[in-house]
Parts: structure tokens; C-alpha cells; sequence
């Protein structure tokens, strides 16, 4: 009788955190992108906007997105491994 019972309330322990675990995932995944961008952020558009100008003068959307996808590749070879 005693087993039963503390099996029990290890069962609604367990269950409870499962439920607390699930929300606070939920809540981080709720706020994220809600952050003001940091300094380095700011840094990197300035030289991604600059840069698209000065390669791309007379505007041509096709030779911009390319050169997007130029800076994407260089961005994610400097990423450690694991976020490749």
C-alpha cells in the first residue's frame, strides 16, 4: 500500500515537471526575436547594407540576392561546426 502511494507521487512529480518543461520551451520559443538587436548585430547589417551598395550600384535585384547568398556562405563558414 505504502509502494503504491509513493509511487504515485513520484509519478505526479515526474508528471509535473514534464508540464513546467514543456511550458518554459514554449514560453522561450514565444520570445524569441523579441530582443533589440546588439552592437555586433548592428555591425554586421551596416556592413551587409554598405557593401550590397557599393557592389550593386545600379540596383539590380538578381546580382543582390547573389551577393546575399555570397555573404551567407562566408557568415556560416565562420560558424563553429556544431551550428553548420
Amino acid at each position: 500500500m505504502m509502494d503504491a502511494v509513493v509511487g504515485a507521487v513520484i509519478m505526479v512529480m515526474a508528471t509535473t515537471s514534464l508540464f513546467l518543461a514543456v511550458e518554459v520551451v514554449e514560453n522561450s520559443f514565444r520570445d524569441a526575436g523579441r530582443y533589440p538587436i546588439n552592437n555586433d548585430e548592428k555591425v554586421l547589417l551596416d556592413r551587409l547594407s554598405r557593401s550590397l551598395r557599393e557592389k550593386n550600384p545600379n540596383g539590380d535585384p538578381t546580382n543582390a540576392l547573389r551577393l546575399i547568398g555570397d555573404i551567407e556562405e562566408q557568415v556560416i563558414e565562420k560558424l563553429p561546426r556544431q551550428y553548420q
